[in-house]
C-alpha cells in the first residue's frame, strides 16, 4: 500500500501500536469486570482462551519499537506511552462496561463494542507497521536520521545471534525482571481485585466502583508522561542515580502506600480512592526505573529484555491470584484481603531494595561482542 512521506510518523506507529495494545487489554479487563455484571445472567457467558494468546503478544511489540522506532533520546516517552495502555484500556473498558451492565442493553452489549474497537484497530496497524522504519516509505530523510542517532548497525541488523544464557545469567537483568514482575503483579492485583474489594469490602455500588477505578487509573498519564520527559531530559543527574530514584518511587513508596490499602474503614473509603490514585501515580515512574536499567545494559538487545517482561506479566496472571487464593476465602472480608495486600507490599520493597545492589547504567560484555560481530560481517561484505 502507498503512503505519502509523512513528518514524524514513527509518533504515528507508536500511537496506532498504543491503541491496538489497549484494545487487547481491554480483552482481558471486560472479563474480570462484566463478572460482576454476569452474576444474575451467566447465560452464553464462555472462557477467553484466544485474549490471553494475544495478551502474551504486547510486551514483544513494545520491546521491537522502542529499539527500532524510537531515538536514544525518546526511549522513555515511547516506554511510557505504550505502557499506559493497560490503564488506559482499564479506564475506558470499566466505564463502557458499568455503563452498559446497568441499561437495558445487559453486558453482552460491552463485549460487541469491544470487538468492533479490535477490529478497526487491527485494520490500522497492518496499514501503518514495518519492522524497520529506515526503509519505510513514509518515513522522512530527517526522521530516519534522528532515528539512527547514536545507535550502531546490530541496532538494525536483521540477522543477529541473541545471547539468550548470558542474558538470563546478568545480575542487573534478573534485578530488572524481578522488579518489573512484582511492579507488574502490584499492578494486576489493582486491575483484577481492586474493583472487588471495593464493591465487597467498601460497599461501593457497581457503577461508583467503575467510576472510581477509572479515575485513579486516569489520574497516573501526566506522572507517567513528566517522569518520561524528565528521564529523557534531565541530564544534570547520572543515569544509575536517576535510574534508582525512578524505581524507588515506583517500588518502594509504592509498597508503602499499597500496605495500608487494607486498613481504610468503611466511614473513611473516600481514602482508599486517593491511595489507589496515588500508587497508579506513582508506579507510573517505573518508565525511568527497571525499564531503563533494562535498556541500558541489554541496548540492542532491549526488545528482548521488553519482551522478557512480558513473561514476568504472565507469570504474574498466576502469582497474584494464587496469593489471594491462599490469603482471601470470604470476599467480604478486610482481614484475609489485607494478608494479600500486606504480603504483596512486602515484597514490591524487597525488590526495590535489591536494584541497590543490581542495577548500572553500563552496557554488558555481549552488546560489545555482538557489535563486534556485526562490524566483521560489515567489513568481509566490503
Amino acid at each position: 500500500m502507498w503512503l505519502p512521506k509523512i513528518p514524524y510518523y514513527r509518533f504515528i506507529v507508536m500511537m496506532v501500536a498504543f491503541f491496538c495494545l489497549m484494545s487487547i487489554f481491554s480483552n482481558y479487563t471486560i472479563m474480570n469486570f462484566a463478572f460482576i455484571c454476569m452474576k444474575d445472567d451467566m447465560h452464553g457467558a464462555i472462557p477467553d482462551a484466544n485474549g490471553g494468546i494475544a495478551y502474551a503478544a504486547d510486551f514483544a511489540v513494545i520491546g521491537i519499537i522502542c529499539v527500532k522506532w524510537a531515538p536514544l533520546d525518546e526511549v522513555a516517552f515511547f516506554i511510557s506511552l505504550l505502557t499506559v495502555f493497560s490503564p488506559f484500556a482499564t479506564v475506558i473498558t470499566t466505564a463502557i462496561t458499568g455503563y452498559l451492565c446497568t441499561s437495558s442493553l445487559g453486558w453482552r452489549a460491552s463485549f460487541y463494542v469491544h470487538s468492533v474497537a479490535g477490529a478497526v484497530c487491527f485494520l490500522l496497524w497492518v496499514i501503518v507497521y514495518s519492522d524497520d522504519p529506515l526503509t519505510h516509505q513514509s518515513v522522512t530523510q530527517k526522521e530516519s536520521d534522528n532515528i539512527q542517532k547514536g545507535k550502531t548497525a546490530s541496532h538494525f541488523s536483521k540477522k543477529r545471534d541473541i545471547p539468550y544464557l548470558k542474558m538470563m545469567t546478568n545480575p542487573a537483568l534478573i534485578c530488572t525482571w524481578f522488579n518489573a514482575f512484582m511492579d507488574l503483579s502490584m499492578s494486576i492485583m489493582i486491575i483484577t481485585y481492586s474493583p472487588i474489594y471495593l464493591n465487597s469490602v467498601l460497599e461501593y455500588p457497581i457503577d461508583q466502583t467503575a467510576l472510581v477505578i477509572s479515575i485513579t487509573n486516569f489520574a497516573q498519564l501526566p506522572f507517567k508522561f513528566t517522569a518520561a520527559y524528565i528521564s529523557d531530559r534531565l541530564t544534570i543527574i547520572n543515569p544509575k542515580t536517576k535510574m534508582l530514584i525512578f524505581n524507588t518511587i515506583a517500588c518502594g513508596i509504592v509498597s508503602l502506600l499499597f500496605g495500608g490499602f487494607g486498613f481504610v474503614s468503611n466511614d473513611q473509603r473516600w481514602i482508599a480512592m486517593v491511595l489507589l490514585a496515588a500508587v497508579n501515580c506513582l508506579m507510573s515512574t517505573s518508565c525511568g526505573g527497571f525499564y531503563q536499567c533494562g535498556r541500558y545494559v541489554s541496548q540492542q538487545f532491549a526488545d528482548v529484555v521488553i519482551a522478557a517482561i512480558q513473561f514476568c506479566k504472565c507469570l504474574a496472571l498466576f502469582f497474584v491470584p494464587a496469593i489471594v487464593a491462599l490469603t482471601v476465602s470470604n470476599e467480604d472480608d478486610r482481614t484475609e484481603w489485607t494478608h494479600s495486600f500486606l504480603i504483596m507490599s512486602a515484597l514490591l520493597m524487597v525488590a526495590n531494595i535489591s536494584a541497590y545492589f543490581f542495577f548500572t547504567d553500563q552496557p554488558a560484555e555481549f552488546t560489545k561482542e555482538q557489535e563486534t560481530s556485526v562490524q566483521l560481517k560489515e567489513s568481509i561484505k566490503l
